[in-house]
């Protein structure tokens, strides 16, 4: 496509460099199905390479005519407030999505992408389990024409209306920016992330494999031990000294690079109607979201950010379930006053600091918390040893390890709010707060157990668009009362929720 404005009130085709793009998810569907019988005949010591050759021919061959029919059939134009799109050469496909039914356009590009100077474009609805459509090859002219048609800060939009609307907001100077990540941010969160789990994974693949190598290079494990120690024990603890150490090597390497591979020169940047999200190494992808759609400002840390003060923070918007984590825009590495500022942008003001009177889960919900994930599974696992005249004596000691989690949990287990927005804290270890506009939610059902009344104890499930928050053991008047000025906000506040 030209560097010109185009006219997207009629057909247009992608971009020439989608032909590239469709070559490629041809070819790779297609090895997909015959990989197994390629592999056979590559590796047929009795056969001839000229017939793997021949098949690969094939194989191209059918791509690239695939690839052809697929550009010249794909069409798509905005319309009648309605951005449709059309595909398929013997199965034709029609997709029709209402310009003010959009949550979200993310703007993607992969190392083929950047070669070839075009974008992937994802436009995104609340209902649809993945993308409703994709726009595999744009370029950026075309994609700011789409955004300028779209209008993500207003509810509606028609045909006639787009000559009043402003232009798209392209220059850098029109977006005012939040934040920035540095490559010494990145790298605190690379070596800050939560490693335990994927090293005990790690951990337990190089042990798996050990049993499958060679048997030189296991006689040479075997004789770089007994260099350290001719005692049994000591290379047995030598041993697992040392795979884990290259466990956490891996890990810890693996979490860097995939840092930077994803957030690396992030930009954080919004206007006056929208959230912008810029970021990536290998892929870019640009996201924006309405403010009018956002839902939820969540930041978690853990012990080690903790220490060093910065936080991981997402912004949710209003999907299905199933895509909500895709649809949300992650920035990692947060310090409190880019918090802040974030809050700032999005809602107008800022609870990041707590105040002193919390509206906390009574100490009953640490108790039923020990008891259900603490106390039962280890007398279930001591009855079961008993029956089987192996006592397991050792099983209560996880009552007692769980303790901990169950206290911090309880902890963590609190509200708070101002007259506007509430703030939602969880988390054990980990601690994560969720931050939301009042008017944002949907429903509140307030349950009261025959165990809860006597004691005014009751549990509050907050309902917004994608996603479910419970407030567990909260005081009774407190949850009534939270239940009747989040549904009087959602009917009297003039503010879209979506």
């Amino acid at each position: 496509m030209s560097a010109k404005s185009i006219d997207l009130s009629q057909p247009n085709r992608l971009h020439m460099g989608g032909m590239a793009i469709f070559f490629g998810l041809s070819a790779k569907k297609f090895i997909q199905y015959i990989w197994p019988i390629l592999l056979i005949r590559v590796f047929d010591k009795d056969g001839s390479m000229l017939a793997a050759f021949i098949l690969l021919g094939i194989i191209a061959a059918v791509a690239i005519i695939h690839a052809l029919l697929e550009y010249l059939y794909f069409t798509f134009q905005i319309t009648s407030g309605e951005l449709t799109v059309r595909s398929g050469y013997i199965r034709k496909k029609q997709v029709s999505v209402p310009l003010s039914k959009i949550q979200s356009l993310n703007m993607k590009q992969n190392l083929l992408q950047r070669l070839l100077k075009i974008y992937e474009l994802e436009v995104n609805t609340a209902g649809a389990k993945g993308s409703e459509v994709t726009l595999q090859a744009l370029s950026l002219t075309t994609i700011r024409e789409v955004e300028q048609l779209v209008n993500l800060g207003s509810s509606n939009i028609s045909e006639e209306e787009h000559d009043a609307e402003a232009p798209p907001i392209t220059n850098e100077e029109h977006e005012q920016t939040i934040m920035r990540l540095s490559p010494t941010d990145l790298l605190r969160v690379g070596l800050t992330n939560n490693h335990i789990k994927v090293i005990l994974i790690v951990y337990g693949f190089l042990f798996g494999i050990y049993d499958d190598l060679p048997e030189r290079w296991q006689r040479l494990v075997v004789d770089t031990l007994d260099q350290f120690s001719a005692q049994a024990s000591s290379q047995l603890a030598i041993y697992l000294a040392l795979g884990l150490l290259c466990a956490i090597i891996f890990t810890v390497t693996g979490a860097i690079l995939a840092t930077f591979a994803w957030h690396f020169n992030l930009k954080l940047s919004h206007t006056p109607s929208r959230l912008v999200l810029d970021a990536g190494l290998i892929a870019h992808k640009r996201v924006l979201i309405p403010f009018r759609k956002i839902q939820t400002l969540t930041w978690t840390t853990n012990p080690l950010r903790r220490l060093i003060g910065i936080f991981a923070v997402s912004v949710g918007q209003a999907s299905s379930l199933e895509e909500t984590e895709k649809m949300k825009a992650n920035v990692p590495g947060c310090t409190d006053a880019q918090v802040e500022q974030i809050q700032q942008a999005l809602f107008g003001t800022s609870l990041m600091a707590q105040p002193e009177q919390l509206h906390r889960s009574h100490w009953i919900y640490l108790r039923n918390l020990w008891l259900m994930f603490g106390l039962a599974p280890a007398a279930v696992v001591s009855i079961v040893g008993y029956l089987a005249d192996s006592p397991l004596v050792w099983s209560w000691l996880w009552a007692i390890v769980y303790l901990p989690f169950a206290y911090l949990s309880w902890r963590h287990a609190y509200f708070y709010m101002d007259e506007q927005h509430v703030v939602v804290s969880s988390g054990s270890f980990g601690h994560k707060r969720q931050m939301f506009a009042l008017h944002k939610i949907q429903g509140v059902s307030v349950r009261q157990s025959i165990w809860q009344k006597p004691r005014g104890r009751a549990s509050a499930t907050l309902y917004l668009a994608g996603e479910t928050i419970t407030l567990s053991q909260i005081d009774a008047a407190t949850a009534y009362a939270l239940r009747d000025y989040a549904l009087f906000l959602a009917e009297s506040e003039q503010q879209p929720w979506m």
